[in-house]
């Protein structure tokens, strides 16, 4: 562990001594701005725990997948790479001195793209990295395979056009030197590197012989958003990195198990590295703190060599252990001699962080005498959805074949199952160890060279010595001894559905084999189970998917498919659509080739998620005491895709009024349910109004303009009137209540009452009136206490002359509420 601010001091004295040994004064302004300027602090964080986050899907946006044993991740990888390439469509060319830098295969896009970080000769090269997407390779985050296979041998064979740079992102200001990188899920960390020449002697420009300069250089990790690979989103949460060094080489990138995130920076050759952890768990936004620089001096374990690291990688494995990975060409030993070293970190006391070198494996990028990787330019690691590593390196320039980018997959062994043909494949080695230079013959790739004649295939006739392959049962991959025809000795590569090896010094010829090919099969495929929505009442049309089936011996298959309940338009094609009930259904293909015939099923659901449609009544007015059911405010009517007759329910939430004016009792929100056989359930909803009974009110029943003396004593009488159909001895006296109807005031109950002929219902407007008394119908007869009445109701605050309306509410025998209105008007007071 070093303290920063002792190299802070010691980087701006190698600066300052540098200017006087050259006999001259630093300017004033350079000497400040080096004094002055960001430092490092005294110490750093506290230290985080080394622990990895391990709970990480393949696919996710911001942490990485582990790795079951990363000591066994590097052991069984492929020494030699399987050759590879991108095109740079159009973009700046490469060159030894200004090179790739970084590699990362991202998992968004399906693991179809990578990121490629480089130098630029000047800013006006205006890349940092660039995006490439490998369109010919699959987009399941599997091994990509070779994709310069073909006629030919690989040094002139090209990828495929679909495989090239797609996008390129911008060069920082100021900087020139994008190096290695490594990606968080969908975040990318990139280090910049920049320098500027500031002179010594003022007014004596850097551009002008003669003038002495002193180059200034700054660093920082820029951090980008790849979910969508072909438009990088750049970040705002940079790492300036300026105050411990004017290098950053690398980036690393790792999710800890406390959520937050582990930055460690490379300087030159990362042979010192800064370490930070995220001050949040948010990868987009968070600020980063040092906590720790740790110098190659500190190492431990293994051959005590920490190397000239191009790249470094965290890496995860599933118990929690954290692990660095660095990829990089021993120049000591020679060109070509390119490695991978695995590194234990751990906390040691304090914020020290301890470094265990723990496994390294030498690799080899050439082929042949043509290298197509050198780890001293891109490199970087890969984890599949499966938890295997893979090594990734390219060139330093793209000296491949029609001006690509020359690159290599370092795979593990074996690389995924291999239950399907399609994933098949036989590896040829011409050593008997196998390790050395090999032929790999991926069943899916068998068209792309004349693999029955060894000689056309990287000049391996008579070369296989070893061989391991992974060949499902039924199938049978076999070497002969001479090719045009393929006759002679033969040797038999039977497929057991896991890896299997063999010296090929045990077989009867040796390893002169000059042809092979595939036999047995065939091999039915019937896609994978598929989940259909149901389209109606009685069969869902589903089309099934026989396209992967295979003829091993490459004959025309004959297709037959058949499922209970089910009729299919073409049960012989590859591709038949077949009317599916709903449920669960298997359907069995059969393919067949003059070798045999082989049978696989498929499962086909036809599933119901779609929720019934349905329809309202509209909304309802009743009057208190009238039927609110659906036979009286309307029925909600519903149809479904599968479901001929869906189920319609209703659940209702009655809210009552405060107001005792208000005309309305309650509302009812009635909700409609229509719910199918599989219980998808839509609703909608309905309102329906309850009103108040309307009764008649009579107030000084005689008298007609009922006027309204506010100081007179006494009661004031009124009555609710009894008609021909409305029996006034239904209405509870005490809960009766004399509002005014514009909300004034409070309200008052009546002081007596008795039923008596009183007055008869006066059918005109509200505040118009008539004299006559009796109508022969019982009464309510009610008294209020006059001033009680003025007082309670505020009718002072009624303008002389002016008419105020007085609403009378209560509660019926059979629960219902009524309201009956009338008006008065106030007479004006008279001075005494």
């Amino acid at each position: 562990m070093r303290d920063a601010r002792s190299h802070w001091l010691s980087l701006t004295f190698q600066v300052a001594s540098r200017a006087f040994t050259a006999g001259r004064r630093m300017s004033a302004l350079l000497l400040v701005g080096l004094l002055l300027g960001p430092q490092p602090a005294e110490a750093g964080t506290i230290a985080p725990p080394l622990t990895a986050d391990t709970a990480c899907p393949w696919g996710s946006d911001d942490c990485n997948v582990c790795v079951p044993d990363a000591v066994n991740s590097i052991g069984i990888l492929r020494d030699h790479g399987d050759p590879m390439g991108f095109h740079m469509n159009g973009a700046p060319d490469v060159s030894a001195f200004n090179h790739w830098q970084g590699l990362q295969r991202l998992m968004s896009g399906g693991g179809n793209y990578l990121a490629v970080s480089r130098s630029i000769p000047s800013e006006s090269t205006d890349v940092a990295f660039a995006i490439i997407e490998m369109g010919s390779r699959n987009a399941d985050g599997l091994r990509f395979r070779s994709n310069r296979l073909g006629p030919s041998d690989f040094e002139d064979t090209p990828p495929p056009l679909e495989d090239g740079i797609a996008a390129l992102v911008p060069h920082e200001p100021g900087y020139t030197h994008a190096g290695g990188i490594q990606v968080l899920g969908n975040i990318l960390a990139v280090p910049f590197e920049g320098s500027e020449q500031v002179p010594i002697i003022p007014g004596c420009p850097c551009f002008l012989a003669g003038c002495p300069c002193n180059t200034i250089g700054s660093s920082k990790v820029v951090f980008y958003d790849l979910a969508d690979p072909l438009n990088p989103v750049r970040l705002q949460n940079d790492v300036d990195h300026t105050p411990f060094s004017f290098e950053a080489g690398t980036a690393s990138l790792g999710r800890l198990a406390d959520g937050r995130i582990l930055l460690v920076i490379g300087r030159a050759d990362a042979n010192t590295l800064d370490f930070y952890v995220s001050t949040t768990t948010d990868a987009r936004t968070t600020a980063y703190e040092w906590f720790d620089t740790w110098n190659e001096d500190e190492l431990l374990g293994g051959d005590s060599e920490f190397g000239n690291y191009q790249n470094l990688s965290i890496l995860a494995q599933c118990d929690g252990t954290l692990h660095l990975i660095g990829t990089h060409e021993n120049s000591s030993i020679g060109v070509g001699e390119d490695f991978v070293d695995l590194y234990r970190l751990e906390n040691a006391a304090g914020n020290d962080v301890r470094i265990t070198k723990v496994a390294n494996k030498h690799l080899f990028c050439d082929y042949r005498g043509d290298n197509n990787c050198n780890l001293d330019a891109a490199g970087g690691i890969y984890v599949d959805p499966e938890g295997r590593l893979f090594i990734y390196g390219t060139e330093h320039d793209n000296d491949g074949p029609s001006g690509s980018v020359k690159m290599a997959e370092f795979r593990p062994v074996p690389h995924g199952p291999c239950d399907r043909i399609e994933d098949a494949w036989v590896e040829l080695y011409d050593d008997e160890h196998l390790s050395d230079r090999s032929v790999m013959i991926d069943f899916v790739d068998r068209h792309l060279k004349n693999y029955r004649n060894l000689n056309s295939v990287e000049d391996f006739e008579d070369r296989p010595t070893s061989v391991r392959w992974c060949i499902p049962h039924g199938a049978v991959y076999r070497l002969w001894q001479r090719r045009d025809p393929c006759e002679g000795n033969v040797v038999d590569l039977v497929g057991t559905g896991s890896l299997e090896p063999l010296n090929l010094h045990d077989v009867s010829f040796g390893d002169a084999a000059s042809c092979s090919e595939w036999l047995g099969g065939p091999f039915a495929d019937a896609g994978p189970d598929q989940t259909v929505e149901c389209a109606s009442h009685t069969t869902t049309p589903a089309m099934l998917d026989g396209s992967g089936s295979a003829s091993v011996i490459d004959e025309t298959l004959s297709f037959f498919w058949f499922a209970q309940r089910v009729t299919f338009d073409d049960p012989e094609s590859s591709h038949p659509v077949g009317e599916f009930p709903p449920g669960s259904t298997v359907a069995t293909l059969l393919v067949s080739d003059s070798e045999g015939i082989h049978g696989d099923t498929v499962e086909v659901h036809v599933v119901d998620t779609t929720p019934p449609a349905i329809a309202c009544p509209p909304d309802a007015e009743v009057v208190c005491g009238e039927a609110t059911d659906p036979g009286g405010a309307g029925e909600a009517t519903a149809t479904d895709v599968c479901d001929p007759d869906p189920s319609i329910g209703f659940t209702d939430v009655a809210t009552p009024t405060a107001a005792p004016q208000d005309p309305v009792q309650e509302v009812i929100e009635r909700t409609w349910t229509a719910t199918d056989d599989s219980v998808n359930l839509e609703e909608c909803p309905q309102h329906i109004t309850v009103l108040k009974r309307e009764l008649f009110l009579d107030i000084k029943p005689g008298s007609c303009t009922n006027p309204l003396d506010i100081r007179a004593r006494g009661s004031l009488p009124m009555s609710v009137l009894g008609t021909a159909d409305f029996e006034a001895s239904t209405v509870d006296p005490t809960s009766l209540r004399l509002v005014r109807a514009d909300g004034a005031g409070g309200s008052i109950a009546p002081i007596g009452w008795a039923l008596q002929d009183t007055a008869t219902p006066y059918a005109g407007d509200l505040c118009g009136c008539h004299r006559r008394t009796g109508d022969g119908i019982a009464d309510l007869s009610l008294r209020f206490d006059n001033l009680g009445m003025a007082r309670e109701l505020q009718l002072d605050t009624v303008a002389p002359n002016a008419s105020v309306q007085l609403i009378l509410s209560g509660v019926l025998s059979d629960g219902c509420e009524f309201i009956a209105a009338d008006c008065m008007i106030r007479t004006p007071v008279k001075s005494r």
